[in-house]
């Protein structure tokens, strides 16, 4: 059986977004015969593995959520336009900002 790749090693290592350490990193070691580089026998197995589980995942699922997430916007933008006055703040607060003349 011809495969290009000689050898692949992996290990999971802590990783830390910002505050958050509970993350995981994973590192993958791959060697080739040189007849295509690591990156491209790493897509093409990601490739390999997705179609395989297209049965059982629908990958498409995410982009949903970042359409909500896109379409959150909007109101995000109208509640910067709004005067203090109308924002429920308490009046510390309120006057703090009408003081700065925000």
């Amino acid at each position: 059986v011809f495969s290009p790749v000689r050898r692949v090693a992996y290990r999971v290592e802590n990783a830390r977004v910002g505050q958050r350490t509970d993350y995981d990193k994973l590192v993958m070691d791959v060697e080739t015969d040189g007849t295509i580089s690591p990156e491209d026998a790493v897509a093409l197995a990601a490739r390999i593995l997705q179609d395989q589980l297209q049965m059982f995942i629908n990958f498409e699922e995410p982009r949903a959520i970042q359409e909500t997430v896109e379409a959150a916007e909007p109101a995000f933008n109208r509640n910067l336009l709004r005067k203090v006055d109308e924002l429920e703040l308490s009046v510390r607060s309120a006057n703090c900002l009408k003081n700065d003349n925000i």
